[in-house]
């Protein structure tokens, strides 16, 4: 068994403070759509799912366990076009 270099590893405190979470294509800064969206990881659009499941249920809801900045909760936020609210974010 290859013994792995720990001396490159991060230590927690600035582990904490770094935008990467598990490598750099999974980070804090995750985008609604784009480059850096979340439609890449997932095969499929968050935001444009929700809209469509209101289209059968009053109120959908978003929670992203692990989203860190909520960089692509606030971007839905203000796109948001669902009146009174309908997606909880």
């Amino acid at each position: 068994m290859k013994k792995r270099n720990t001396s490159s590893l991060l230590d927690h405190l600035t582990l904490e403070g770094s935008p990467i979470v598990a490598n750099n294509s999974m980070n804090r800064e995750r985008e609604l759509c784009g480059t850096n969206g979340y439609e890449i990881e997932l095969g499929f659009e968050p935001y444009a799912f929700l809209c469509e499941r209101l289209q059968v249920e009053p109120h959908v809801r978003w929670l992203d366990l692990c989203c860190g900045t909520d960089r692509a909760l606030i971007e839905a936020a203000l796109h948001s076009e669902v009146p009174n609210g309908g997606i909880g974010l």
